[in-house]
């Protein structure tokens, strides 16, 4: 009965790399397209967008000399989102319609993915 779950950037990151211990979820960065085909034809096209967004991040941490681990804890995985995230602002604008600043942890990854596709029809 598993599903995507439907939570916020930065609580995506740390699902993507370290799952759901309370529940015997591994992470989600292990999951082939074969392991959630039983989820219909979108959900292979929903892992690629995760997987292309947690990877935006991992580089830009990477950059700044960290190192992304198969397996890591909470504490590593929130190191790695705060010194990755300004990687998401270059891509989202900082200000929303309504003029307020962006929180850029609290976003969904679906609106990362509308940014990244608008700037590739506008590049």
């Amino acid at each position: 009965g598993w599903q995507f779950p439907k939570l916020k950037l930065q609580a995506m990151y740390a699902y993507w790399h370290c799952g759901n211990e309370n529940e015997k979820i591994p992470p989600m960065k292990w999951l082939e397209p074969s392991d959630i085909s039983h989820l219909g034809r979108r959900a292979t096209t929903t892992l690629g967008e995760i997987r292309k967004v947690m990877l935006i991040i991992d580089k830009r941490a990477q950059q700044k000399g960290l190192r992304v681990r198969p397996m890591m804890t909470y504490l590593e995985v929130n190191s790695l989102f705060a010194h990755g995230e300004d990687a998401i602002t270059e891509l989202v604008p900082a200000t929303t319609n309504m003029g307020r600043v962006r929180n850029v942890s609290g976003l969904r990854v679906k609106t990362v993915v509308t940014y990244i596709t608008k700037q590739k029809k506008e590049g």
